[in-house]
């Protein structure tokens, strides 16, 4: 199901690489908390090779994404809710006030 409502927010270059780059930072952190937490338990447990390989590369695929999900939500520059779709009113919530003033602005000229 495609949302009533469609808000796009304008991103400076600066703000999307400082934004990316957190992503892969939240990621290699997740990762790097893994592998020093993750392989000595997972080494202590006894596991067959087997077993041991395919649980390393599980916690490698999947600590990454989770970090850069939890880093992309913690750093990102505007949130947004859908208060009411079918009236399309939402609700903004915007990490650099800056940026709200100017997204106001330019609806305002909109109309």
């Amino acid at each position: 199901m495609r949302p009533a409502v469609e808000v796009v927010v304008p991103l400076c270059a600066a703000c999307a690489r400082r934004w990316t780059r957190r992503l892969w930072l939240g990621a290699l952190a997740a990762l790097g908390v893994t592998a020093a937490a993750g392989l000595p338990a997972l080494s202590l447990l006894k596991l067959d090779d087997i077993v041991f390989w395919i649980a390393v590369v599980a916690l490698g695929v999947v600590a990454p994404l989770v970090g850069s999900m939890v880093a992309g939500r913690m750093a990102e520059p505007v949130r947004m809710k859908v208060v009411d779709s079918s009236r399309g009113v939402v609700r903004l919530w915007f990490r650099n006030e800056n940026v709200a003033k100017r997204v106001a602005a330019e609806g305002a000229e909109r109309g």
